[in-house]
């Protein structure tokens, strides 16, 4: 297909009104997902695996910025709750 006839299959197409998801009330800490709890489970069966570890490495060629680079990682962190996720136990919870 080309782009125009692309776009009219899209043009054709019911449209769907996506709700957002709510913003959860302020709390100094929340539960854990089943997902999470069985992921704190298997680190204290072996602490040092890192298998759930999702490493990347880049090559760069040239010069490098390490403050640009510090700078948009602490932009990334700022704008992304999950990136500045951590877990306490609470209760022995």
């Amino acid at each position: 297909p080309t782009i125009e006839q692309l776009a009219t299959v899209l043009e054709s197409l019911d449209q769907v009104t996506y709700a957002s998801i709510p913003v959860t009330e302020e709390r100094s800490f929340y539960p854990l997902s089943s997902a999470q709890k069985r992921l704190y489970v298997l680190h204290q069966f072996d602490p040092s695996d890192v298998n759930y570890n999702m490493p990347s490495v880049l090559q760069v060629s040239g010069p490098l910025d390490v403050k640009r680079v510090e700078d948009v990682f602490r932009q990334l962190i700022a704008r992304h709750a999950t990136l500045r996720t951590r877990f306490e136990l609470v209760d022995n919870e």
